[in-house]
């Protein structure tokens, strides 16, 4: 037995705290777990949803700048495929219809520098 290295990377992570962890199997079954560890992502992101996590919709606010910068908003689900096309009419909040969505995480964004996740219950 030897020193192991983990390493994860949270390619889509929430807006605000993620909290992580790492559970390892033996051959044997046997299980242990790290301690939770909590990273703040709060400062890397400028759009947010709320609420989160949704049933029937959703407000998206974006930064200044982003409707005249992104002409079209994409809503991906967990497969990659885009299942919305959003076309933001206004600066600021925009309200999102998801009740026809499946439950489970999505992510809204603009194909570049706009990334965010929400929950759909």
């Amino acid at each position: 037995s030897g020193v192991l290295k983990y390493s994860f990377t949270d390619i889509m992570p929430f807006s605000g705290f993620n909290y992580y962890r790492i559970t390892s199997v033996d051959k044997d079954g046997k299980k242990m777990q790290t301690q939770v560890r909590q990273l703040d992502f709060t400062k890397l992101f400028t759009a947010q949803i709320f609420p989160n996590p949704a049933q029937h919709y959703i407000q998206l606010t974006l930064p200044d700048g982003v409707i005249t910068n992104s002409k079209v908003l994409y809503l991906i689900n967990t497969l990659g495929q885009s299942v919305l096309k959003i076309i933001p009419k206004v600066e600021g909040a925009i309200k999102i219809d998801i009740r026809l969505l499946l439950p489970g995480k999505y992510w809204i964004t603009n194909g570049s520098n706009i990334k965010v996740a929400f929950i759909k219950n």
